[in-house]
């Protein structure tokens, strides 16, 4: 066998390996599956007014989402859950919806904090006065 194919396939398993979900990263895929309601959203430290999340939810699909406003679609896209309660965001129907952030269970509330990729990932669930953390906070639909 060829020395160099050898080694191709030996970084391709690897690659593979460091791929792969952990358990608590596939229970948390697990978790987030459904529909949600926005409780809250707050940018760069401020709190979106009610009026801008009123009527927004959010259901994620496997690794897709999709984001809806009183029925209307917003968005929609992929996301990839990492260990470490990272996440990254990616919009198909935005070519610049472009997030990497960090998220958090608390029984039936989703809490995610997220930034472009152009900024650094948070490293905490909040967003501070002239960040450009966006801090969202939903709420499982009861079925």
């Amino acid at each position: 066998m060829n020395a160099c194919f050898l080694s191709a396939a030996v970084l391709g398993l690897a690659l593979a390996a460091a791929d792969a979900p952990d358990d608590a990263t596939k229970k948390d895929l697990e978790k987030m599956q459904g529909a949600w309601t926005m409780q809250s959203a707050r940018h760069g430290g401020n709190d979106l007014p009610a009026d801008k999340i009123a009527g927004m939810r959010l259901v994620f699909d496997g690794s897709k989402y999709k984001l809806t406003k009183d029925g209307d679609v917003v968005d929609e896209g992929t996301f990839t859950l990492m260990a470490g309660k990272k996440i990254d965001i990616r919009s198909t129907k935005y070519e610049t919806n472009k997030f990497n952030g960090i998220y958090q269970f608390d029984g039936d509330t989703f809490k995610e904090a997220v930034a472009p990729t152009s900024a650094d990932r948070p490293t905490e669930l909040e967003s501070k006065q002239g960040s450009d953390v966006m801090l969202i906070v939903l709420q499982r639909e009861k079925k």
